[in-house]
């Protein structure tokens, strides 16, 4: 769906993904077969994605995303929610980084 951008910090990429990972467990999958930790709900037993809650719930599956950054710009992009999910936790941890090495 949308086109990866080169990891600008593969180590620290790699960091990340560990951590989310240890976050719900090695291996974890939900019974849709989503395995990507940032999409995972971490404490819930058997394991279960965002979406799959969501169905369960009956709520929307998918979010509005702002590709440009909220503060950029209002438009919002349809994103099924667990790319999403994924997408905006990587962003978060990505941006927490670089504030943290701005002196």
């Amino acid at each position: 769906m949308f086109n990866k951008l080169p990891q600008r910090d593969p180590e620290g990429a790699c960091v990340r993904k560990a951590t989310a990972a240890r976050r719900v467990g090695i291996d974890a999958l939900c019974a849709c077969g989503e395995n990507r930790s940032e999409a995972l709900i971490r404490g819930t037993n058997p394991i279960m994605c965002h979406e799959c809650k969501r169905k369960k719930k009956g709520q929307a599956t998918v979010d509005g995303h702002h590709f440009a950054g909220e503060a950029n710009s209002p438009i919002k992009v349809p994103t099924p929610v667990n790319d999403h999910r994924a997408e905006t936790q990587r962003r978060s941890v990505r941006l927490a980084e670089e504030d943290a090495r701005e002196p």
